[in-house]
């Protein structure tokens, strides 16, 4: 998108994207350290409390995984409406949304020529 804008984006997007970035990273390591610890599980004697505690990490990593999902996904929307241009259909809509409101009250006809 930068390309066809011909100028970076705003500095919100790139940090968003960045953010949910570091939130993959960090939960595939959680993944992985459940992974590990449930293999070592057999040889524990205290792996109940392990396993609790690798599942709320890898719980938590997921949930801050959604929301910066969901921010990036509106950030990189934002970001293609600022890329597209604006079209004769967009104009269009403009006029008859200002042709609505300038309607007098339901009683009277409005002529248009």
């Amino acid at each position: 998108m930068e390309c066809l804008r011909s100028f970076p984006l705003h500095a919100n997007i790139c940090s968003a994207l960045d953010r949910h970035l570091e939130a993959i990273y960090i939960t595939q390591a959680r993944r992985k350290e459940e992974f590990v610890n449930t293999s070592n599980r057999q040889r524990q004697a205290s792996a109940h409390f392990r396993e609790d505690r690798d599942i709320l990490l890898l719980a938590t990593a997921l949930r801050d995984l959604c929301l910066t999902t969901r921010k990036s996904r509106t950030a990189l929307w934002c970001a293609l409406q600022m890329t597209l241009p604006k079209s004769n259909t967009d104009k269009l809509d403009e006029q008859r949304d200002e042709e609505s409101t300038s309607e007098t009250s339901p009683g009277r006809t409005l002529i248009q020529f």
